[in-house]
Formats: C-alpha cells, structure tokens, sequence
C-alpha cells in the first residue's frame, strides 16, 4: 500500500498514530469531512520492487486498486494505491436485477 496525503493533513501524524488507527480516521480526526471516493480496479504485472515485496515472481499478475478520497469541498484528501496478488485476492460484488423497457442489467448494491 503506497499512500498519499496533502502535507497539510499529513504534517499532524507521526508514524506511531498510523499503527494505532486507520489512516482514513486520522484524517477525520483532524477536521475533514469526508464525502466520496473513487476507486479504480485494473491488472498489473509484477515489476521488481512489487515481486519482492508480495513474494511473487517478476512478471506475476496483480490486481492495483486506485483510490481518491474527497471530502466535502471536492478536496482530494487522500490517494492510495494497492497491489494485491491475484492468487490471494478476491472481488465479491452484490447485484440487483434492474428491470424496465430501457433498463435491462445489473447495479451493485450500496
């Protein structure tokens, strides 16, 4: 997990807050209101800085997630990204049937 913070934001943790909470609640803690993400899922091969690290050959398939946090001014508050082994990782999705003359496929349950 690579992630980034505006330095106004990051400049209050120091790294013994990051073991004890999530990173996400230390930016809530410090004021900011989240609202929304973004994430983007997408393949990726193992270069060798990720191979090590996951234990995987170079050249290894991997799932990297993209994330943008905002808060409630549109702000990007947070950017993560996240390579996990494809071996070991899993997408579950719950879907709803959208039905209708125009509608016809499925949305993901919020």
């Amino acid at each position: 997990v690579t992630t980034y913070v505006p330095e106004d934001i990051g400049i209050a943790f120091r790294e013994e807050h990051l073991t004890q909470k999530p990173l996400l609640a230390l930016i809530e803690q410090s004021g900011v209101r989240i609202r929304r993400a973004q994430q983007t899922m997408t393949a990726t091969l193992a270069d060798t800085v990720l191979a090590g690290a996951l234990q995987v050959r170079v050249g290894s398939p991997l799932m990297k997630v993209s994330r943008t946090v905002y808060d409630e001014k549109g702000r990007a508050v947070e950017y993560l990204v996240v390579h996990y082994r494809s071996d070991l990782y899993q997408l579950q999705l719950d879907l709803s049937r959208v039905e209708g003359e125009d509608a016809n496929f499925w949305t993901a349950e919020q």
